[in-house]
């Protein structure tokens, strides 16, 4: 293969390509495609199912915006793909090989090459197999990077290993803010090498290739510096160096603080929480009780339904049927979540956050208070309570709040009363009056003595 460079030179390179003529060389491959096969074939009526139960309950839109329903069909799809290609492939060499049988007949038989056309034959379809075996390479190629992300997803259920899934999580933005920063900077320098270095070094000949080989640099911090620095050498001096600096010390090191700052408060956060051992054990313990173990959705689906705090005994009354070992596994990671959150420097900062938070809803609700006492409480055009309804609690607190406030109006008209009952006495009886109380019968209020 011939490629020409922009600068003006020509570079010459051969490729070879090779195609597989046995689909499978042992019985473990074999074993290890059909066990694919069946979990592929598993996931997938398990999705299916799962759809059309979203479909009959009428959540389907939104059930297949989930990320989780688009990774896993995408995990689906590619896989039968890669199956499918895989036999298209193996269905291509059966001609790969009746072309070799031709000619290996043909050459015993001492039929001359240049008098048939087995051989042409032979490159055509050998040809085709290695065309599409190339793009087939390239969708499992993508399928193992799909899996990956399917891997960290899964890695969440897993405290420890979780505290990783989320630092990525949470420095991704910060990540691509940085990184518009440091694209412009590292395409200014593949630029400028292929103008400097592009006519007499392949690595730099076209844009693509100087950013592949500036890429190289940055990761590996080694090139070849008697070749680059044959020309201009004050030149490469001033690209090498800068580049060493600005690029691979400077920024690089920049997305490595963004990611140890990020990974430093996930860790914080995870606190003492459980390692891949006693994961592995719990899932010990849930087998050795599964006949009395409470799933997970019916534990969640119970306790929605009880106060916000329980005591162990109401707990325990709830799910009599409920294991020990169940049982001391939720009350110990209780303590632990809690323990989690009420530790570290973290917590102060969230305490920090809630007092404020609280301070700001507690100056609205003050106001609110006073405006509703003056009569001149209006609420507000896009007040959502106007419209959606509240949920428990708040409907809880709402009513208190209003039978309270019922009964500090009616204690506030009653003294209201008093007060012009006393200032009509005053001006009947003068201010200087004195009532003797001393002979009053308790059952006859209207017996006072002047």
């Amino acid at each position: 293969v011939l490629s020409f460079g922009r600068a003006g030179d020509v570079f010459a390179k051969l490729t070879l390509d090779t195609i597989f003529l046995q689909t499978f060389y042992s019985f473990m491959a074999l074993l290890s495609d059909a066990l694919f096969a069946v979990m592929l074939l598993g996931i997938t009526i398990y999705e299916v199912v799962r759809a059309v139960k979203s479909c009959k309950a009428g959540t389907f839109r939104k059930t297949a915006a989930s990320g989780w329903f688009i990774l896993q069909w995408l995990i689906i799809l590619l896989g039968w793909a890669a199956i499918l290609g895989y036999q298209y492939i193996d269905f291509q060499l059966v001609n790969v090989k009746k072309d070799m049988e031709a000619i290996n007949a043909a050459r015993l038989s001492d039929y001359p090459a240049e008098l048939n056309d087995l051989g042409e034959e032979l490159h055509n379809s050998a040809a085709n197999v290695a065309f599409i075996a190339a793009w087939h390479r390239l969708l499992v190629a993508v399928y193992h990077l799909v899996l990956m992300i399917r891997f960290f997803v899964a890695f969440r259920a897993q405290p420890r290993l979780g505290v990783v899934v989320s630092t990525l999580e949470v420095c991704l933005i910060d990540v691509l803010h940085f990184m518009i920063i440091l694209l412009p900077c590292f395409c200014a320098y593949a630029i400028s090498g292929a103008f400097v270095f592009g006519r007499r070094v392949e690595d730099f000949s076209d844009i693509q290739a100087a950013i592949g080989m500036c890429f190289k640099i940055v990761t590996e911090s080694e090139f070849d510096w008697p070749y680059l620095s044959e020309e201009h050498y004050w030149t490469t001096v001033i690209w090498t160096w800068t580049f060493m600096l600005f690029i691979s010390l400077v920024m690089l090191n920049l997305v490595l603080a963004i990611v140890l700052d990020v990974y430093s408060e996930q860790r914080k956060l995870a606190g003492k929480s459980e390692s891949v051992a006693q994961t592995f054990w719990q899932l010990v313990t849930v087998l050795r009780y599964w006949k009395r173990w409470v799933p997970i959705p019916v534990l969640l689906d119970k306790l929605g339904r009880m106060p916000r705090m329980i005591s162990r005994e109401e707990f325990l009354k709830a799910f009599p049927g409920m294991p020990d070992k169940q049982v001391e596994m939720l009350v110990s990671g209780s303590k632990v979540l809690a323990a989690n959150i009420h530790a570290g420097p973290e917590h102060q900062k969230h305490t920090m956050r809630m007092a404020i938070a609280m301070k700001v809803a507690m100056d609205q609700v003050a106001n609110d208070i006073e405006e509703l006492d003056n009569g001149s409480y209006l609420p507000e055009e896009d007040d959502e309570t106007l419209e959606k309804p509240r949920p428990s609690w708040q409907a809880e607190i709402s009513r208190e709040l209003a039978s309270q406030n019922h009964a500090m109006l009616t204690l506030q008209w009653r003294l209201q009363q008093l007060n012009w009952s006393w200032q009509a006495m005053d001006m009947a009886h003068g201010k200087d009056t004195v009532f003797d109380l001393s002979a009053v019968d308790p059952k006859k209020p209207s017996d006072v003595v002047l």
